[in-house]
């Protein structure tokens, strides 16, 4: 992955004798490959196209005949039956003076019949719009004020009639047919209960599960109108089980049998429970369930089932600084069964299952790996670095890759090149008239793999006889020229008119309304300015993965300052973030506040306390720690500053309070102080500025409860300070 630098930057042009021009634009962003788009632009009449799509995001719409494709300059429609391309209007697009956007895309989520979709639109760092709307982009309404960003909290049902969404802690339900008909009935009479997205589940056709406290009921979506109106009197749904402990909608997951008679029931990120529903146990218990202990470093958890009703259960983990996928399905049956683990491919970074549920693909850089469930062993492979894939049905593919975005059927061998999504080089023919481009089919670039003929509407031929011309940056009418550029993009391609009364213009307009990077946090030449995430682990692990994961993803070093108690609690941990390749530092070698006036702590105390760190740590890790420090919760007096200071140490202080530690129990005594992870991001966002240190706690608070923690929404920070044009560097690079 890229380092945690994000930066959009022009290659040369190439102009022919019409004044047109090819160039393009090369994208480094964070948790995504870099890649360069071609575009051509017409002087004489400003009309601009997009030539090329990297598939950031990939979706079938319309039965699977529409697939539609996402990146930072726009959106696109290919249509296999004509096998037209079309721009979607709908969405910002940079060949109409929109600015490429700098963070993650959000996500989408098209209902099955491809008739609407619903996305999320930004509005703060942490917060965004929930929209509805037809595919077409004609129509659309909010579904709810205010949702997180980073995630999309909506789940359609299998026949598209109806939406479940999140908002403000509970579940409701709308039909698209009747929402834009203004026949809907008002939000609070469509209101499901209390819980998450992950609260429910589908099956079948218009059937779903919904948890709320221990209970699992079954829900039918033709009694929801009956159940909204009578909301008061009845409960939703009908019992269908009870799971072994009360369901946390913020930390646990339900996963349907096809049947809709089990659950996989994925508590926390520690256990998942193959779980038949029986109705009511109060006489008779289930009896013994199978259950899966998942490893401690587990980042995320993708449950799902085979259409044969077979459970399978995937995590993500980082290990020595790689994201890793695991996997283990249910061997035997029922109370009997157990989970074994199955092979996956190393380099595998996503799973999908397929439509028919018999096959599974493996995503990765060294391309797609076709596995059959039924005995969980390859069947195919497409060798090209994958960035995403779709399935069409239960025979072929949509691979978007580094090079290229191509059909694939699996079981034939048979591959059709849809569109490029990447170049490496690019020129006009030799006759001057068509695009010609050089595509590597490696994540790296490192090798030119095809040459090929662009014949119009995003649409290419292999031409390895094509020839591209001499590259030529003048004509007898323009003069083309890269100079640095302020803000926007850390270069820009100018325009210079070499007749009449001359003139110089940057290849693209852009917008200056704020909406898109502008370089705020120093922008000069382009340039981001830097501040240091630190992540103090003090005691516990909770959220240790998940940081981990997001880091590994981002490409970025941070500096943990690590409790000696974290070290002998965790040593494995402790040695997972040695091997990741961060700097760390000293967070004394007692949890204990060093404020506290039972003891008394002088020079001599701190000198001792950090050398024990030392020592502990050297003897987990054979490493030593940097000479940076700070004591438990950050407290500071001159004794603690001259012991640190005779030891050899620095001390560092964080710029920005963060009150991730303050507790809903805590709230009485400190109003004002217990934020939830969301509302602090927007508090960060507001104070931040170059230079600063944040503080992040990593583990839950051994007193008192919280709503969730900022370590749950760190991709959510890193999002925003990549939006406001920050980049993240270790304490050390930054003093």
């Amino acid at each position: 992955m890229p380092v945690f630098s994000a930066e959009i930057s022009f290659s040369g042009g190439v102009i022919n004798q019409k004044d047109e021009v090819l160039f393009a634009v090369d994208t480094s962003v964070p948790a995504q490959l870099p890649y360069r788009t071609l575009f051509k632009k017409n002087l004489s009449t400003g009309q601009m196209e997009q030539l090329t799509f990297f598939p950031e995001q990939m979706e079938l719409l319309s039965g699977g005949t529409i697939l539609q494709i996402r990146n930072r300059f726009g959106t696109v429609r290919y249509d296999s039956v004509s096998k037209q391309f079309t721009t979607i209007n709908a969405f910002p697009a940079f060949v109409s003076g929109s600015t490429p956007h700098h963070g993650v895309l959000e996500k989408t989520a098209a209902s099955p019949d491809g008739h609407w979709i619903a996305t999320l639109s930004p509005v703060s760092p942490s917060r965004g719009k929930l929209i509805l709307s037809d595919v077409s982009g004609t129509n659309s309404k909010e579904l709810s004020a205010s949702a997180g960003r980073g995630t999309l909290p909506v789940s359609w049902s299998p026949d598209s009639s109806v939406l479940l969404y999140e908002d403000s802690g509970s579940l409701y339900y709308t039909r698209p047919d009747s929402f834009f008909s203004g026949s809907e009935l008002p939000g609070n009479f469509r209101i499901i209960g209390a819980g998450s997205i992950d609260s429910v589940s589908w099956y079948g056709s218009s059937r779903f599960l919904y948890a709320s406290g221990n209970s699992v009921y079954r829900v039918h979506v033709p009694e929801l109108f009956t159940y909204s109106l009578y909301r008061p009197l009845i409960s939703v749904g009908d019992l269908a089980g009870k799971l072994p402990e009360s369901f946390n909608p913020r930390e646990d997951k339900l996963c349907a049998s096809p049947d809709g008679n089990s659950v996989l029931f994925v508590s926390g990120l520690r256990c998942v429970y193959f779980f038949p529903l029986y109705g009511d146990d109060y006489f008779a218990g289930n009896g013994s369930v199978p259950c899966l202990l998942l490893p401690g470093n587990t980042a995320e958890v993708f449950p799902f089932w085979t259409e044969r009703g077979k459970p399978a259960v995937f995590v993500r983990t980082v290990e020595a600084g790689k994201s890793l996928l695991k996997g283990w399905i249910l061997s035997g049956t029922s109370g009997a069964g157990v989970f074994i683990p199955v092979v996956v491919p190393a380099e595998a970074r996503q799973v999908v299952l397929s439509p028919d549920g018999n096959y599974a693909a493996f995503i990765g850089e060294s391309g797609v790996s076709v596995y059959s469930v039924s005995s969980w062993t390859e069947v195919a492979s497409y060798v090209s670095s994958a960035v995403s894939a779709v399935w069409i049905d239960g025979n072929s593919l949509y691979v978007g890759g580094t090079g290229t975005v191509s059909r694939w059927n699996f079981k034939t061998g048979a591959s059709e090149i849809v569109t490029i999504s990447s170049v490496n080089g690019y020129g006009w023919d030799e006759q001057g008239v068509l695009p010609v481009a050089f595509v590597s089919a490696n994540a790296d670039s490192s090798q030119t793999s095809g040459r090929f003929r662009c014949t119009g509407g995003m649409k290419w031929e292999l031409a390895a006889g094509s020839r591209a011309g001499a590259p030529v940056s003048t004509n007898s009418r323009y003069r083309l020229y890269l100079d640095t550029f302020g803000g926007i993009y850390s270069n820009m391609l100018f325009v210079r008119s070499i007749q009449g009364d001359g003139g110089t213009k940057p290849i693209v307009s852009f917008s200056t309304d704020g909406k898109g990077f502008v370089g705020g946090a120093g922008g000069e030449n382009g340039k981001t300015a830097s501040v240091a995430l630190v992540f103090d682990a003090q005691e516990e692990s909770d959220g240790l993965p998940f940081v981990l994961s997001a880091l590994n993803e981002y490409g970025i070093k941070a500096t943990f300052f690590i409790n000696g108690e974290f070290i002998r609690r965790h040593p494995e941990a402790v040695c997972d973030i040695v091997d990741s390749g961060h700097q760390t530092a000293s967070m004394f070698f007692t949890p204990w506040n060093l404020s506290d006036p039972g003891f008394k702590i002088d020079s001599d105390f701190i000198r001792r306390g950090l050398a024990r760190n030392e020592d502990d740590f050297h003897n987990v890790t054979g490493k030593e720690l940097s000479l940076l420090w700070h004591a438990p919760y950050y407290v500071l007096s001159p004794e603690i500053a001259e012991g640190g200071k005779s030891a050899g140490y620095e001390y560092v202080k964080g710029d920005i309070f963060v009150p991730d530690w303050v507790t809903a129990e805590m709230s009485p005594s400190l109003p004002g102080l217990y934020k939830g992870a969301d509302l602090i991001i927007e508090d960060i966002m507001k104070k931040i500025k170059p230079g600063d240190i944040i503080p992040v706690r990593i583990g839950k608070t051994p007193d008192g409860t919280r709503s969730d923690y900022l370590y749950d929404r760190i991709k959510v920070l890193l999002n925003a300070l990549t939006e406001a044009g920050y980049s993240v560097v270790t304490v050390s690079e930054l003093m």
